[in-house]
């Protein structure tokens, strides 16, 4: 299995959904992740430093392939 690549992610204005766009096995991926509020700055860091275990500091929520969520899933994870 590759590792995953990447981006920085983006805080949804619930403050403890983001969401975190990059490359897994060369395809485009997406995924969401609920950080607790003690977790994020951590989190944060562990992610720009290049690391890609999503759940070492919080729960995966949903996640799929292709460049963007489809607009289901991210209206239904802004209404969080």
């Amino acid at each position: 299995m590759t590792t995953p690549h990447l981006q920085n992610p983006a805080r949804l204005k619930n403050g403890t959904t983001y969401l975190i766009k990059g490359k897994d096995r060369g395809l485009s991926a997406w995924y969401y992740i609920s950080v607790p509020r003690h977790q994020q700055r951590l989190f944060e860091e562990y992610i720009a430093a290049g690391n890609t275990d999503l759940s070492r500091y919080g729960t995966l929520l949903e996640s799929g392939w292709g460049k963007e969520p489809p607009e289901d899933v991210r209206a239904r994870m802004e209404q969080m």
